[in-house]
C-alpha cells in the first residue's frame, strides 16, 4: 500500500537538499501529492536552500529540459510548497501534524550533542515524536539512499531491529516504502538480540525480489548491535517500531529509536506504534 499523504517539514538550512531529495522521489515513483512546510519565526524564507522540483525532475530524467505543464501533470503529483510564521514554529507542525496525520513524514535532523543530546535532541526528532504514521529521518552526514544529483534509488539493504515491541510495525513500515519507490529486489536483516526461543513471532510475507535473513546476537547492549550490525552489512537503511518516549528514561536519554539516529550512518525510517 502507498503513501496517501506524504510531507516534507524544513529548516531550509544547508543540508535540507537530502531530505528534499527523498520526498521528492518518493511522491513521483508512487504518484503522490507532496506538501512541503517551513515554518519560521518572524524571518522570510529563502526557498532558494532547495532546487526547485523542475530542477531536480529534469536532472533525474523524469521530464526534459524543455517540459511543459502537461510533462509535468503526467507525473501525477503536485508540489504544494507553504511558508507560515509562528511564535513557536515547532509546536505549530506538532499540532498540524497531529490534526492532518500524513502517511508519511520526512525530516532532516542535526545531531545534536552535549547537553542538548540529552535533554533536547533535534527539532526532527521531536516532531516525529508526533507523527502518527511514519517519519523518514535523513541525518545530517548521513548517506542517503536517494542521491541528489541524479535521483539513483540504492535500497537494496534494510535492517529492522525484529526485537521491539511491535517490530511488526517496523518491516511493515520497510515494505510500505519499497512498494511507495518501486523497488523490486531488497533484503531485510532482522536484528535480534536474546535467546532464540524467546524471539518474538513476525510476519515476513513472501513477496517476489525481498529476501529476509535474521541476525542474532545472544547479549549486548540493543542500541550497539542495531549500530554494529548496520555498518558490517552496509544498510541502506535502518526501519524500526517506536513508541516515542514513554518513561522517564527516555526522556533523558532518548528513545531507542532516537538514539539509533543520532549514531546512524544511513536514514532512519520510525513506525509510530499506535496507542
Amino acid at each position: 500500500m502507498a503513501f496517501e499523504s506524504i510531507w516534507l517539514a524544513t529548516d531550509l538550512g544547508k543540508e535540507a537538499i537530502g531530505p528534499w531529495a527523498h520526498a521528492l522521489r518518493i511522491c513521483v515513483a508512487s504518484s503522490t501529492d507532496l506538501r512541503v512546510l517551513h515554518v519560521r519565526q518572524g524571518t522570510v524564507p529563502d526557498w532558494t536552500q532547495l532546487p526547485s522540483p523542475r530542477r531536480l525532475l529534469t536532472g533525474w530524467g523524469f521530464v526534459p529540459e524543455d517540459a511543459s505543464l502537461d510533462d509535468f501533470a503526467a507525473l501525477g503529483i503536485h508540489v504544494r510548497m507553504q511558508a507560515l510564521e509562528a511564535e513557536h514554529p515547532v509546536g505549530l507542525l506538532a499540532a498540524m501534524i497531529h490534526v492532518e496525520e500524513p502517511d508519511l513524514l520526512v525530516l532532516g535532523t542535526h545531531r545534536p550533542h552535549g547537553v542538548e543530546r540529552l535533554l533536547e535532541g533535534s527539532v526532527g526528532e521531536t516532531l516525529a515524536r508526533r507523527a502518527p504514521g511514519a517519519a523518514l529521518l535523513v541525518p545530517d552526514g548521513a548517506r542517503p539512499f536517494v542521491v541528489p544529483d541524479d535521483g539513483t534509488l540504492r535500497l537494496r539493504k534494510i535492517l529492522v531491529p525484529a526485537g521491539e515491541a511491535g517490530a511488526q510495525h517496523g518491516i511493515d513500515a520497510a515494505l510500505q516504502l519499497l512498494d511507495a519507490l518501486g523497488v523490486a529486489s531488497a533484503e531485510i536483516v532482522l536484528v535480534y538480540v536474546g535467546a532464540a526461543e524467546t524471539a518474538p513471532l513476525l510476519r515476513t510475507p513472501e513477496r517476489d525480489g525481498v529476501h529476509w535473513r535474521y541476525v542474532r546476537y545472544a547479549d549486548g547492549p540493543i542500541v550497539g548491535r542495531i549500530l554494529e550490525t548496520a555498518t558490517a552489512e552496509d544498510v541502506d537503511l535502518i526501519a524500526m517500531a517506536t513508541h516515542g518516549r514513554d518513561s522517564w528514561w527516555d526522556g533523558v536519554w532518548g528513545s531507542r529509536t532516537e538514539r539509533v539516529l543520532r549514531d546512524a550512518a544511513v536514514p532512519v525510517l520510525a513506525a509510530t506504534i499506535p496507542d
